[in-house]
């Protein structure tokens, strides 16, 4: 899931083991998750966050 922002801000949900983490190309990764709903939570807040 790619989530695309105006600032050209783009996030990735990456998978480690067993933790899923939100990724961004500004640099910004989100905590570790167990469940991917919850990463790609923090990724949707993110965007937001920076629309804001």
């Amino acid at each position: 899931m790619t989530v695309a922002t105006e600032i050209a801000c783009s996030v990735d949900i990456e998978h480690a083991g067993s933790f899923a983490y939100a990724r961004c190309g500004c640099g910004w990764r989100g905590p570790g998750r167990r469940a991917v709903d919850r990463a790609r939570r923090d990724a949707g807040e993110h965007g937001q966050a920076l629309a804001a």
